[in-house]
């Protein structure tokens, strides 16, 4: 399962869903809500972001790679 530490240690992102989505879990008294993305068709099985975490690239195991922007958590499909 792909893991991700995102938001300043506030978020774990975690992939590896059979169903393609993408979790945002907060960390415990950050006062953040948990959120999914779903954009992905299989299971997503890489996740990686830039160092001031402005884009986050996904991957699945079907080879499909999304962009997102972090800001707008909008999805550009390569």
């Amino acid at each position: 399962m792909p893991i991700l530490i995102m938001n300043q240690g506030h978020y774990v992102v975690k992939g590896g869903y059979w169903d393609g989505r993408i979790a945002f879990c907060p960390v415990e008294n950050t006062g953040e809500g948990k959120f999914e993305l779903k954009a992905h068709q299989t299971t997503v099985s890489a996740l990686a972001c830039t160092q001031n975490e402005s884009v986050m690239i996904t991957g699945s195991k079907s080879g499909e790679v999304i962009l997102w922007k972090n800001a707008e958590f909008e999805s550009s499909t390569e």
